[in-house]
């Protein structure tokens, strides 16, 4: 009887992680395309636009539009590569070689948590992106 109800705790157990796992995931797909806004008391309102493979941001106080490939690494993490600076300042150029490291951390509402790295800096940021479209 004692090995039964062991093998039917194990049993819901799993069925816990797994539905926390599939619950995680499935709440990173709202943030993965459309139009999102960052505030950042430095460069002031950045707007992103992200499709599947593409990501362009226009912030008006840099004066600076730059595009960059996007590449799905898993259903929450993703690399922003390619940088093409269309208007604004050389120093915003970056390298041919540069990647931007994104990771979801969760959604919630409009509001889409997110944690970035590089290849480029040691610096790691956790910000707030607002889904405005």
């Amino acid at each position: 009887m004692k090995t039964h109800m062991k093998t039917i705790l194990v049993i819901i157990n799993i069925l816990i992680i797994s539905n926390i796992s599939v619950s995680q995931t499935n709440n990173c797909k709202n943030g993965r395309t459309g139009k999102f806004e960052l505030i950042s008391p430095v460069s002031g309102r950045t707007v992103i636009e992200r499709s599947i493979d593409k990501q362009t941001e226009t912030n008006d106080t840099l004066k600076m539009i730059a595009t960059y490939d996007v590449i799905w690494t898993d259903s929450c993490r993703y690399e922003l590569r390619n940088k093409k600076l269309i208007k604004g300042d050389s120093k915003y150029a970056g390298l041919p070689t540069d990647i931007l490291k994104v990771e979801i951390l969760k959604v919630e509402g409009e509001k889409v948590f997110i944690k970035s790295s590089s290849n480029y800096s040691d610096r790691v940021v956790e910000r707030t992106l607002t889904k405005i479209k």
